[in-house]
Order: C-alpha cells, then structure tokens, then sequence
C-alpha cells in the first residue's frame, strides 16, 4: 500500500506528492516527487530508505545560515546530489519570529497575513521556485525531494506551484497543505501554547503562523490569481519557465 506520509527516524514531514487527481482526470505518479522538512535529522537508516526509493536529486530551499547551522546529511553522498535553492523573507526566519512571539513582541499573524508572505517569497524569489519547478519536470532528476526546515512554507508554496502546474484544483493543493499540522505543527503548539498565553498572547490569533491551515494556502493561491492570472502564468512570466518545460512536467510526473 502507497503511503502518504513516509515515517523516518528524523524528519516528521516526509509526504510523497503522487495519487492527486488533476482536473482533466489523470494523476500524479507516486514515488517521483517528495517534500519534506529539513535533512539534517536524516539517521543512517533513513538514508537508506531514501537510497530504497532512488533518490536523486533534493532541492534545499533553506538559507545560507540554516544550511551551515544544520548541515543536510545528503552533503557528500555518491548518488543524491543537493541544489541550493535559497528563499529567504519572513517564511525562512521561523527561529527568530518564534522567538518574537514567544517574548510577546507579535501579537497577531493570522490567516491573510500568511498568505501574503507567500506572496512576497514568490515575488522576490521566481528564479529559485521556477527552478524547483523545472528540476521536476527533468526526468534526469527524479525521484526528487524539495525541503525546507518545517516543510511547511517555502516548501508548500514550491509544491503548490507543482501541483497547480499539473492541473491539480485548489481544494487538492490547499489539503495537502493543512497535512503538515497533523504531522509537525501539533507536537510543536503543544509546547510552545502555554508559553505564549503566558505572555498574553491569544493562540487563535497566530495558530495560522504555529500550523498550515488550509485557509492560508487557499488565499495565497487567490492571490496568485490576482496578482499574475495563476500558477502558470507567474511560471512562465516571472519564473521564465517554458511551455516545453511544463509539457515535460506533465509527461513525467502524471500517469
């Protein structure tokens, strides 16, 4: 049986992205594309694991200063080659906003809040999403992994974009969003929600920033249709992506 969430020793957020439906009624392969948090907690069985499944490629959407604090244990490995793809903005400073909010210095950062953030990242950072993007469209290069440290932001949007590029509906993407809470947001609110009401702070008002609600992701995909006419439009004008390039996305990554 294929599963959804792939249980590692270290990472919590291993999801394979196959199985989704897309609106013409085909599917995206599983085993070819996975997302995941960050690669530095990878024990020595999991590197196996990945090994297993044939690996090839992972793309590393964390910033200089993360990757040299946490170095990913794929550094070195014969097979698995790593590209830095570094995004930065509020959605790669998860340490020090945490830290922030945890001294009652951010009060609120709800759902719109949110969205807009990924708006942001997807304005300042084209060449490194479309790059994403592109390397899964590369029959070369897959299976992939596309991380980040939670799996949560740079990673959703950049799946987000891959999913929406396939022709999977905004409802689908949104969804696999929100599976992030379920497998890396409760453990953390359930330390870090007293804390914060200690300091005043009401949760409701900043659970979107502790979890993945899908509402976060349906108003960033709103917003990409505001702001650039969809996901295919902001690959193809922003992200310089090719026509060929998608067409080669779908040939390899839809059954």
């Amino acid at each position: 049986m294929i599963e959804r969430r792939l249980v590692l020793e270290g990472p919590v957020n291993f999801r394979d992205l196959g199985g989704y439906e897309t609106t013409d009624g085909r599917s995206v392969r599983w085993g070819r594309v996975y997302r995941s948090d960050s690669l530095e907690s990878l024990t020595p069985a999991d590197v196996a694991r990945l090994e297993e499944l044939g690996v090839r490629f992972v793309c590393d959407l964390r910033r200089d200063e993360e990757c040299a604090t946490a170095p990913s244990r794929m550094l070195g490995h014969p097979t698995i080659r790593i590209e830095h793809l570094p995004v930065g903005g509020i959605a790669a400073e998860t340490k020090s906003m945490a830290a922030r909010m945890l001294r009652g210095e951010i009060p609120e950062l709800g759902v719109e809040a949110m969205a807009q953030v990924y708006l942001t990242i997807l304005d300042l950072h084209p060449d490194s999403f479309s790059r994403v993007v592109a390397r899964a469209a590369d029959p070369a290069r897959l299976p992939m992994v596309v991380h980040c440290t939670a799996g949560k932001d740079r990673t959703g949007v950049a799946t987000a974009l891959i999913l929406g590029a396939l022709g999977v509906d905004d409802e689908t993407i949104a969804a696999d969003y929100e599976l992030t809470t379920e497998f890396h947001s409760l453990a953390k609110i359930a330390e870090v929600r007293p804390q914060l009401e200690a300091v005043g702070i009401e949760f409701a008002k900043v659970e979107a920033y502790w979890s993945a609600p899908r509402a976060v992701m349906a108003a960033a995909l709103h917003g990409i249709r505001e702001r650039w006419g969809g996901i295919e439009s902001y690959l193809r004008g922003p992200g310089r992506i090719s026509q060929a390039t998608l067409d080669r996305l779908h040939l390899n990554l839809l059954d």
